[in-house]
């Protein structure tokens, strides 16, 4: 650099346009004239910090789901290496806090994870953070969701099927998971001739209502 260029009586200043990535560095500068050149200054240390880390977005799960294993999608933040993952009860107690590499669990502008755990019916809370550079991202908002009961599986209808002689036929079907009651249907030409609400005790051993 020409002295003339950046100097003053006290310092000189150069802002160059070399773009350095976060990190250590040391630097130091010698004079120059027509006829001699100087003994190099000391060096001195300075180190780049990597960019402050922003909060991923929640995506999913949120609101009444029924999976009681799901899977937990945020958007990625530029320049995470890792994720860590906290869910809770909404009575706080703990449930999962664990980090994830961002290689193993992000794609293209998504990451998701499906923790090998079974949650039970109940209202839980989850939130995300980024982390790399040896620094930690701001939490994510805590996100809700509640996990409800499957609804039951449709019984399967058995009899009567086909020509039958009975005019006053036991109708039967496969008992459904949870179902506490069914609602029997029948109809004719003339339209429905009956629409009966059966309490599952009454009518249903193990196998069969």
């Amino acid at each position: 650099y020409e002295a003339a260029a950046i100097c003053n009586a006290e310092t000189c200043v150069v802002k160059t346009t070399q773009t350095l990535s976060s990190g250590s560095y040391t630097w130091r500068v010698r004079m120059a004239s027509d006829s001699t050149t100087g003994e190099w200054s000391t060096s001195l240390a300075f180190k780049l910090a990597s960019p402050a880390l922003v909060a991923p977005q929640p995506i999913a799960p949120q609101g009444e789901i029924i999976e009681n294993q799901p899977a937990f999608v945020w958007s990625t933040v530029g320049n995470a290496a890792e994720y860590k993952l906290k869910v809770s009860k909404s009575s706080g107690e703990k449930v999962l806090t664990t980090w994830y590499t961002a290689a193993d669990v992000c794609k293209s502008n998504q990451c998701s994870v499906q923790p090998a755990i079974t949650l039970a019916e109940d209202t839980y809370l989850w939130q995300v953070q980024a982390g790399g550079g040896n620094q930690s991202g701001t939490w994510s908002k805590e996100v809700q969701f509640t996990i409800k009961p499957a609804p039951p599986t449709a019984p399967a209808a058995i009899s009567p099927l086909g020509d039958i002689k009975e005019t006053q036929p036991a109708f039967q079907w496969t008992p459904s998971k949870g179902a506490s009651e069914y609602r029997l249907v029948v109809s004719g030409n003339a339209g429905d001739v009956l629409r009966t609400w059966y309490k599952a005790q009454d009518v249903c051993e193990a196998s069969r209502c």
